[in-house]
Order: structure tokens, then sequence, then C-alpha cells
């Protein structure tokens, strides 16, 4: 409604003519930029061009240029309406007061959702009557449903048989993952003795250069590399590599003569270290290794 005080302001008024005026109020307000410049004075149906005349009531100093326009708008969620002037800025000419302004409704939401579903529910309800006459009247819909029972019934045949061969073969699984873990536990402990050794090797790294101790430790550590490459690389399946005694035997052996290598060294290392003055000791050295038991 208007405000008492637009009594006093100046009025000018301006007519705009629609087709049609949803939600549309005596009362409601015109606005510029958002600011409540007059309001809707009365709403009129003009029976012989069936159109609705609006007159606008202006109570605010404003010039409005040729060719204006007066948009409906949304007022708000609620569904309210008021009118928005759009002035042209490209005209000089101006308005007088009982001029007819140009006319537009804006687009709301819900209209352009309405304009967005009403093609989507179209294509719906085609598509329902087709699967209706094509689908269910001639048999194919029962057809599908007897072929995915018939799938249904093949995926579960297969997981049937899937486990019966599992529990078959249980007991070979089993030992087989064992034999792994066995496997597995022994590598890991000559590993960790193996570890020691290189250690203590290395206090005698800077003596054993010219030695030919460098030759038999650079072919012991080339056939546990070879053997090691084996179990790393998986040659054959998981069983046969547990089953390959020959390989375990290999390495264990050569483990066994690296550690004998490596006693030897640390009871006589001058019969691997040449001193110029130790001739006699290297001899006696060698004797004396010959004769212990791990060297037999």
């Amino acid at each position: 409604m208007a405000n008492e005080g637009d009594f006093f302001k100046p009025k000018t008024y301006y007519v705009a003519v629609y087709d049609q005026t949803p939600g549309l109020r005596k009362g409601q307000s015109v606005l510029l930029n958002g600011y409540k410049v007059g309001y809707i004075n009365s709403l009129t149906r003009d029976t012989k061009k069936n159109k609705i005349v609006t007159i606008l009531k202006i109570v605010e100093p404003l010039d409005i240029p040729i060719n204006s326009t007066a948009e409906i708008v949304s007022d708000g969620l609620l569904g309210g309406k008021s009118i928005k002037l759009i002035l042209n800025d490209h005209y000089n000419t101006y308005l007088e007061s009982g001029d007819t302004l140009l006319s537009s409704t804006e687009v709301s939401l819900l209209d352009e959702f309405t304009q967005s579903v009403d093609p989507i529910a179209k294509k719906i309800e085609r598509i329902v009557d087709y699967l209706d006459s094509v689908v269910v009247k001639t048999g194919q819909l029962q057809a599908a449903i007897t072929k995915t029972t018939d799938v249904m019934t093949a995926i579960e045949n297969l997981a049937n048989k899937s486990s019966n061969m599992i529990t078959a073969n249980h007991e070979n699984i089993t030992k087989t993952l064992d034999n792994i873990k066995l496997l597995t536990a022994e590598l890991a402990a000559k590993r960790n003795e193996l570890a020691q050794t290189l250690q203590n090797l290395g206090e005698f790294t800077s003596t054993l250069a010219k030695s030919d101790i460098l030759a038999r430790l650079d072919a012991t550590l080339a056939n546990v590399e070879s053997i090691t490459k084996k179990i790393d690389n998986g040659e054959g399946s998981a069983g046969k590599l547990v089953n390959d005694t020959q390989l375990y035997d290999k390495l264990t052996a050569t483990l066994a003569d690296l550690n004998k290598l490596l006693i030897d060294i640390n009871k006589y290392p001058e019969k691997y270290v040449p001193m110029p003055w130790g001739k006699k000791q290297r001899k006696d050295a060698k004797k004396k290794s010959s004769q212990e038991s791990y060297n037999q």
C-alpha cells in the first residue's frame, strides 16, 4: 500500500499494458535499482484487447526516458510481485505523465524449473508408453527376467565349484603355506648370521686386499646371490619352490662353507695375510688349519 508520506510528494502517472499479471495487486511497489519510487495505483482489464492495463504512480522526482520498460518481477520467495523500472539510457527524450511504458515479465525460478522439467517429463512418459507397449505386451520383459535368473544360477554354480575346489585342496594349501613360512624363517636366521659375519670381516678389509681370500669370498657371495635371485624371482610355483630340496641344501651348504671360512680367518689370519717376516708362522698356520675338524 502507499505510504502516508506519499500524499505530500509530487505524483506522476504512467501506464503499462500486460497480457497477464499473475500475483500483481494494487498497492504493490514500483522499484528502481531496488529502491521504491512508487506503487501500483490500479489494474483494469481491457475487454476489447484482452489486456491488463496497469497504472503506476511515481511519488519520487524521476525522469523516465522513452522506450524504458516496466517489468513484473518476483518480490521474495513467497510469490509476491512488484514492478521494476528499467530505464533506457540511450535516449535524452523523456516520457510525460500518462505516457505508456514498454512492458515485460521476468521468468521466475519456478517457471524456469517447470520449463526444464516439462520436456523431461514428456520423454519419461514416452519411455513408459514404449515399455508398456513393446516390452510388457510382447513378453520381452519376462524373457529378460528369465535370462537374468539363468545368469545368476550360473554364477552360483561357479561359486559352489570354487568353494568345493578350495575345500578339497585345503590340506595341500595349508602345507604349502607352512613350508613357505618355515623356509622364510630359516632364511631370515641365516641372513642375520651372514650379516654378523660380514661385519666381522670389515675389520680385516684393509689387510685382506692382497690375499687370496677375496677370490674365495667373491665366489661364495656370487653363489649366495644366485640362489637368492632364484628365490626372489619365484622360479616355478610356490609349491615347487617349497619342495625344491636341492635349492635349500645348496643354500645351506654354501652358508656352512662361508661360516667355516670365516672361522678359519679368525683363528689363523696369518694364513691369508702374507708377511715378509712371517713365512714360518704362515706355514705353521696352514698346517694347523688343515688339521682342524671343519677343514676335514
